[in-house]
């Protein structure tokens, strides 16, 4: 423990005077770097025990014997030298230079190491000189930092408003007891639980406690505890737009359960990022009383600007919470443009499987000939062919896949991580090869591969491939005008479609093909483009994947039209049909789903429009 001792009071007249002229100039001092140094009330670090008033009865007479104490707490390893306390007056006689409440009339210099005491927290105590504190009303104690820094401003007795000084016109934080130790050594003392001074409260007068927590209290002892702390994560820092999955999960985070709900901002921003590149569920997001987490999603959208990648930034920060921000409370994420230039001939992300190896080749723009492929590792039946399925040695030595593509002269490449894709995208992609059930029967396998006819709902267009026999290896289906090559047997037509009625559907195992020729059996249909609505009428699902029993989406583009909505699940079925004979703008749906996790498909459809998209539940 420090302490300091000031000068006798047979030597303070002249003492004082000294005191005052070195003040004045440590007041020019400290109030320039004021100007430079912004208030700040950062109070980690805090006045925790005081003794203003020197008297004792004596003999029949009030002596000022008794030392007068301050003394602070803060974190362990908080390192005070260099600081100081610098002391206001209230009234101070004119002998004092000193004529108007809150002015300097003195300070003490002050070291030392705050030293753990009890869960990370510690005191520094420091001894002065009887009578050293005013007791007028309104008198007050500033502790200043190194750096000329005001880190806390109190006064006692009443306010106070300092006029002069490293404090000049701050507010002091009033000390609602009042100290009178006129019998014994007896102190004013902060109790409560916490970590900040705005975490305690001042005690009546109790037994003099320098040097330690004040935890000897009988009522309401003091008991430092680690303050509790919230950092923010994201569910993936890189997310390309238009894809299916384009959501990022934010999540707050706290070190331990809250007292209270507790309200934590969310803010979005980011170089060339707009409101149009994103859609965030919930800018406010609530962590309720005795949990550690809560969460919201931001809905990457798509968009035809060709652009650069961005990078969206979210930052966190409290409203009336008593948490404190962690160590992160920053994420970024880069948003990957899926625009190219109209006419431009280029690879895009491949449609990959990671269960069963799959991988179809995606260009974009081009003159309409012929394309030839080489990707080494992957399987492929031509070199014109888009299709194929990785070899095993690849997938158990993951390396990045390079793709070319050459069309009349022109050769273009993509680099395809696809082990950190499915890394980052596995949650959908094995629900979907899991809830789809494609394959042949156990009981068939071993026996030679056959396509059969497959199945088919007339009233929802809901088709699904069927095959006997074969490796139970994967299986790649494709049926011209109903899916580009796929190991999903599960495929959704357009019912409102009648351009087309017969169809030639393959199944491709081991490299062994087998070919059969559909013709639907309740009207001509042609299958509209997968999940791509028509520019007016648009689905906008309110979180994907879903984790709740209910699926939430908004309709835009119907306005005036006859509008029938359906919810159909993984195996064809149709769950739930609503129709709508005089739609706004903007209609609203909710779904109940109480089906396991799966794959679902939610279909719009107007007299002369039709969309549809995927959603996945969780």
């Amino acid at each position: 423990m420090a302490t300091f001792t000031l000068p006798n009071r047979g030597r303070r007249a002249t003492a004082t005077l000294c005191r005052i002229k070195l003040v004045q100039r440590l007041t020019l001092l400290v109030g320039l770097l004021w100007l430079v140094v912004p208030p700040a009330w950062a109070q980690s670090v805090f006045i925790n025990e005081l003794t203003y008033d020197s008297q004792q009865l004596l003999s029949g007479r009030y002596q000022e014997l008794v030392p007068n104490l301050i003394e602070i707490a803060g974190p362990v390893g908080t390192n005070v030298t260099s600081w100081s306390l610098v002391f206001y007056g209230s009234d101070v006689p004119k002998d004092k230079l000193a004529t108007r409440r809150g002015r300097v009339y003195g300070f003490t210099p002050i070291s030392g190491l705050i030293r753990n005491q009890q869960n990370g927290y510690g005191t520094l105590a420091y001894s002065l000189e009887p009578a050293t504190l005013q007791t007028a009303p309104g008198s007050g104690i500033a502790l200043v930092n190194a750096a000329g820094k005001v880190v806390q401003l109190v006064s006692y007795g009443g306010p106070m408003t300092a006029v002069n000084g490293p404090a000049a016109g701050m507010v002091a934080q009033v000390i609602p007891r009042v100290h009178s130790a006129t019998s014994g050594i007896q102190s004013l003392q902060l109790q409560g639980r916490g970590s900040r001074y705005t975490d305690f409260t001042w005690s009546e007068l109790s037994t003099y406690s320098p040097g330690r927590i004040n935890s000897l209290l009988e009522t309401n002892p003091q008991v430092f505890q680690a303050p509790t702390s919230v950092a923010l994560s994201v569910s993936t820092h890189t997310v390309r737009e238009g894809s299916p999955d384009s959501l990022v999960v934010a999540t707050v985070t706290t070190s331990a359960p809250v007292v209270g709900d507790q309200l934590v901002r969310l803010r979005v921003s980011g170089l060339g990022i707009t409101a149009d590149d994103y859609r965030l569920r919930d800018q406010i997001i609530t962590i309720l009383s005795g949990a550690t987490s809560s969460s919201t999603v931001i809905t990457i959208r798509n968009d035809a600007v060709v652009e650069s990648t961005d990078s969206l930034r979210l930052t966190i920060d409290l409203l009336r919470s008593s948490l404190v921000l962690g160590a992160d409370s920053t994420q970024t994420i880069a948003i990957l443009d899926n625009d190219v230039p109209p006419g431009r001939f280029t690879l895009t992300e491949p449609l990959y499987n990671c269960a069963t190896g799959a991988i179809t080749f995606r260009i974009s723009g081009g003159d309409g000939t012929p394309i030839t492929y080489a990707a080494p590792g992957v399987q492929r039946p031509l070199l014109s062919s888009n299709t194929g399925v990785l070899e095993d040695g690849l997938r158990a030595d993951p390396k990045v896949l390079l793709i070319t593509a050459t069309q009349s002269g022109s050769t273009v490449s993509y680099s395809f991580d696809f082990a950190a894709s499915c890394a980052e995208n596995s949650p959908p992609t094995s629900a979907t090869t899991a809830n789809t059930g494609c394959g042949s029967p156990a009981s068939t396998l071993g026996q030679p591969l056959a396509l059969l006819p497959p199945s088919y709902d007339c009233e929802t267009g809901v088709i699904r491939f069927n095959t006997s026999g074969g490796s139970g290896s994967p299986i790649i289906f494709s049926a011209a005008g109903i899916t580009s090559p796929t190991t999903n047997c599960v495929e959704t037509l357009d019912p409102g479609n009648t351009d087309t009625n017969t169809y030639t559907i393959t199944a491709t195992q081991d490299g062994l093909t087998r070919t059969i020729s559909w013709t639907r059996p309740c009207g001509s249909l042609r299958r509209a483009a997968p999940e791509q609505p028509s520019p007016a009428l648009r689905i906008i699902v309110l979180g994907n994947p879903v984790s709740g029993d209910a699926i939430l989406i908004e309709v835009q583009g119907a306005e005036g039209a006859y509008l029938r909505t359906s919810l159909i699940d993984n195996q064809g079925r149709l769950v739930i049909e609503e129709i709508r004979e005089q739609p706004g703008t903007l209609e609203r749906y909710v779904f109940p789903v109480r089906q396991p996790a799966g794959l679902f498909v939610v279909r719009v459809a107007t007299a002369g429009q039709r969309a549809m998209v995927k959603v996945l539940k969780q």
